[in-house]
């Protein structure tokens, strides 16, 4: 018996140390994969930063290599395209009318109650007669779409 002990005590013993050496393991590649993602995001960062020199010393009228002044000058063609679209955009909003105030009594409104509420009853459509009208709308959308992409190659 006193055999079958100290077999079984050898084998927890084992399975102990297995354990610990496989979380020793899982501990160590995680520490290692965190360490990867650290140093990649370091390195976009850098990467990013070092891009935005790049550009701010071209815009300064520092040499650059031509691909990378081809690079920058598509850069330069996006950012005017953005101040485009950001000014057209502000005008937009310049131009809409102002919304409607409406004049408020001074008097408070009566209480409105669940009884004086109106109840406006919905039609009763299956799912497939919804997903019909859904795939409808879809569709139209889709015909509108092409007829502008149409429209603007003309």
């Amino acid at each position: 018996m006193a055999d079958f002990s100290s077999v079984v005590k050898g084998a927890v013993a084992k399975s102990i140390e297995a354990i610990g050496n496989a979380a020793n393991t899982l501990a160590n590649t995680t520490k290692n994969k965190v360490d990867e993602m650290n140093l990649n995001e370091k390195r976009r960062e850098k990467l990013a930063e070092f891009t935005t020199c790049a550009y701010e010393g071209w815009k300064k009228g520092l040499p650059l290599p031509k691909e990378l002044d081809a690079l920058l000058s598509e850069v330069a063609e996006i950012d005017q395209q953005l101040e485009q679209l950001r000014g057209d955009r502000a005008g937009v909003k310049a131009e809409e009318p102002a919304v409607p105030t409406i004049q408020v009594e001074s008097e408070r409104p009566a209480e409105v109650s669940d009884d004086t509420v109106p109840v406006v009853p919905l039609p009763e459509i299956t799912a497939e007669e919804a997903r019909g009208a859904a795939m409808e709308i879809a569709a139209d959308a889709v015909t509108i779409e092409t007829a502008e992409e149409e429209n603007a190659g003309e």
